[in-house]
């Protein structure tokens, strides 16, 4: 058998092995905060809302959030969800492995294993610091726009990561888990 062909076979055999990132829901501690809606997307199951510091939030609503069908836009709710959180940091000229693309499953801390399938979007960017104890990335885009993500614990290659590199980080959609309108 050809080295190529191998390495492809090899490739394919990780990706579908149970423990890789592909098969392992990533588990988020739910954060709560009062918001209001500036935009509903029934067909995409989307909301935008103002968050306590009048940062927009795009969050995707699972099918288990029932309240969906009332929130309207200006709306004041009170709603916890699953903030994204970064799965993968790599050199912006190292191309994903196959195991680290496509959709992936995240579950609430605590609850069974029944989680939602989120999309994932890659963001690339200069690291303008790494806080390894929180476990957390600040990066800024060539706008000069900084995003704070949160670091899955299966990101094993966070140490290596400091201020001043290019990166590219693929994360989670925000996830609303409970909508309630005080």
């Amino acid at each position: 058998m050809n080295p190529a062909r191998l390495g492809e076979l090899l490739a394919m055999l990780l990706a579908a092995a149970p423990g890789t990132q592909a098969s392992t829901p990533v588990t988020i501690e739910p954060t709560q905060i009062r918001a209001s809606v500036d935009a509903v997307d029934r067909a995409k199951r989307t909301l935008t809302v103002r968050g306590p510091q009048g940062n927009p939030i795009t969050l995707k609503v699972g099918p288990a959030v029932g309240s969906f069908a009332q929130v309207r836009s200006r709306d004041q709710l009170t709603l916890r969800y699953l903030e994204s959180v970064a799965v993968l940091v790599r050199a912006p000229g190292d191309p994903p492995a196959p195991n680290e693309t496509g959709p992936i499953e995240v579950v609430q801390r605590g609850h069974k294993p029944e989680g939602l399938v989120v999309h994932t979007l890659e963001v690339s960017g200069k690291v303008e610091s790494v806080d390894l104890r929180k476990r957390t990335v600040i990066l800024s885009n060539s706008d000069g726009h900084r995003l704070t993500l949160k670091v899955d614990p299966a990101v094993k290659r966070l140490q290596k990561v400091k201020p001043g590199d290019q990166v590219v980080v693929r994360q989670t959609e925000n996830v609303a888990v409970d909508i309630q309108k005080p």
